[in-house]
């Protein structure tokens, strides 16, 4: 009997134990306050690898507006697949070359498709499922050191962005972009031909904004007709680190 019972309370022991991480990693998770995670995934509709990294992003968006958590998502197709037998509708050089100072930066050997990245820092294949969970809830538990103010007017094609920004780092930039929110596209070439394809949170416009004393201003961005988006903002310091973002909706 003693031995039974002995047994029984260890046994509660280790549950208890196993309830207590679990349950403080969710609570991290949702609770995280001032935490704020800004996801970007460098993707490509000439890369047959690709389909996976945007419908994991496709859900990663989803998961934010349901659950509320500071998740902002952006999808940048980058151009060295184009000559490859499709040209992405939705590629830019700019992505590329960010892509890159991403890759000289950590070091990398090269750049590669599907990437992606949380907060600046962390870096891995943009279908890795685990790592981004893991990425995200990680940048979520910590406070952001920025705090990030958007709001937008919208006439057409042409969205003023309004922000305010305090706790600026130095030498530190806001980065704005419009991401539409969706698209479906069917290459006919290239290593999906006679695939369609998914797109979320795909960027359409990009600046980035010397940040002075002030740390207020207005810029405009162009979106393509007759789309549904957001805007999204955040500051990154000179090393590539995300330290605060916000996001406001644009109706189509």
């Amino acid at each position: 009997m003693m031995i039974r019972r002995w047994l029984i309370g260890v046994l509660g022991w280790v549950l208890v134990a196993m309830c207590g991480v679990s349950c403080t990693s969710d609570v991290v998770a949702e609770d995280a306050g001032d935490g704020i995670a800004v996801v970007e995934l460098f993707t490509s509709e000439g890369c047959s690898s690709c389909p996976p990294a945007d419908a994991l992003l496709g859900e990663i968006v989803k998961d934010a507006e349901r659950s509320g958590r500071r998740v902002y998502c952006l999808s940048m197709h980058v151009d060295y697949w184009n000559r490859l037998g499709w040209k992405d509708p939705y590629s830019d050089a700019t992505y590329s070359r960010r892509q890159r100072v991403y890759g000289k930066r950590m070091k990398l050997r090269g750049v590669y498709t599907p990437q992606m990245l949380v907060n600046g820092t962390e870096q891995f294949v943009g279908s890795d499922r685990g790592k981004a969970t893991r990425a995200i809830n990680a940048a979520l538990a910590q406070k952001a050191s920025a705090h990030v103010e958007l709001a937008a007017k919208v006439d057409g094609q042409k969205v003023t962005v309004s922000y305010q920004v305090a706790g600026v780092p130095e030498d530190a930039v806001l980065c704005v972009a419009y991401v539409q929110k969706h698209a479906v596209s069917h290459p006919d070439r290239g290593e999906n031909g006679g695939r369609k394809l998914e797109h979320f949170n795909i960027v359409r416009d990009f600046r980035t904004v010397t940040l002075d004393g002030a740390g207020e201003g207005e810029l405009t961005l162009t979106r393509p007709k007759d789309t549904a988006g957001q805007v999204i903002g955040f500051v990154q310091k000179i090393d590539g680190r995300i330290a605060g973002a916000d996001g406001v909706d644009v109706e189509q």
